[in-house]
C-alpha cells in the first residue's frame, strides 16, 4: 500500500514541488523588523498582511513585501504608536 501524496493544487504536489508556508509567526518577525512589538497585531490582523500580499510574493523578497504590507495596511496604526512612542521618549 502506497502512501498518500500531498496534494498542492494546479498538478503540484511533493514529488514535483516544495510548499513554502508563511503564517503569523513570519508577519510577527516582520513587525520586529520595523521595529514593532510582536504582539502589536492580534492574529486576525496578521493574517490580513498575509492576505494581502498572498498573490504577490516571491521567496526572495517575502521579508520585504510582508514589511511593505504592514506598513501599507496599518500605515496610521502604525503611525499612532511611533508618535505615542517619541512622546514617551521625549518626557
Amino acid at each position: 500500500m502506497s502512501e498518500e501524496k500531498l496534494n498542492y493544487g494546479y498538478g503540484n504536489n511533493e514529488t514535483n514541488s516544495i510548499a513554502i508556508v508563511w503564517n503569523i509567526d513570519d508577519v510577527r518577525q516582520a513587525l520586529g523588523d520595523l521595529d514593532l512589538p510582536i504582539d502589536f497585531l492580534d492574529n486576525n490582523e496578521c493574517m490580513q498582511v498575509l492576505y494581502s500580499v498572498e498573490d504577490d510574493v516571491t521567496l526572495d523578497f517575502f521579508d520585504e513585501h510582508i514589511c511593505d504590507a504592514l506598513e501599507e495596511v496599518f500605515e496610521e496604526k502604525i503611525s499612532d504608536y511611533r508618535n505615542k512612542q517619541k512622546e514617551v521618549g521625549s518626557e
